[in-house]
């Protein structure tokens, strides 16, 4: 008798440990979202550069856009409309940070001009971003944006987008072909539970 009381109450224990948080106010979801132990947020450290990227959920996107830190200021206005329309996409922020307080445009790897190299990252990076769903089917980079900073910090971010499979079954490989940096290719991996696993915003 004892033993059958035991091993529920062990097995919800281990449910709950599992479960992850349900819901979660603006403040804690953004905070959530950005912690590296949740899955989302993801590095890789090279010589020189540290390789960073995040998957943003629609919920997330929204939220960037519409708050300024207070619960007042949130602008639900056409909430589902604006978050339906971003779960058309996979949208993740890419960065490469220095890992000194040189900028990575000004690494002395980099042998091409320093304006040569800036070009690339507005205007031809997107071509070296794809998407790779269960090893088999590949996305091109469907909207890119390079974050220019103007040298005030030494990270370069970029906002890297693709449209979002009808389904996946496993894993989805996010690959970046560095031609710069003398890192070569890069790849993040997620589970498909990372990305759905998410909880829900209590706006």
């Amino acid at each position: 008798m004892k033993f059958q009381l035991i091993l529920p109450t062990f097995l919800l224990a281990l449910l709950a440990s599992c479960s992850g948080p349900e819901k979660l106010d603006p403040r804690g979801y953004l905070e959530w979202i950005g912690a590296s132990e949740n899955g989302l947020k993801k590095e890789k450290e090279f010589d020189e550069v540290t390789i960073g990227l995040l998957y943003q959920p629609a919920e997330y996107q929204a939220l960037k856009e519409r708050w300024n830190g207070t619960a007042s200021d949130l602008d639900t206005s056409n909430w589902s409309l604006r978050v339906g329309g971003l779960n058309e996409q996979l949208n993740f922020h890419f960065r490469i940070k220095s890992n000194s307080q040189v900028h990575p445009l000004e690494l002395e790897g980099d042998r091409d001009p320093y304006f040569d190299r800036l070009q690339y990252y507005l205007t031809s990076a997107q071509r070296d971003f794809i998407l790779v769903v269960d090893q088999q089917d590949t996305l091109e980079c469907k909207l890119y944006h390079y974050e220019r900073n103007y040298g005030t910090a030494p990270i370069m971010d970029m906002q890297v987008t693709f449209e979002r499979p009808a389904q996946w079954g496993e894993e989805l490989q996010f690959i970046y072909n560095d031609p710069l940096l003398g890192i070569g290719k890069i790849n993040f991996t997620y589970s498909q539970d990372e990305i759905t696993t998410i909880p829900t915003l209590a706006l």
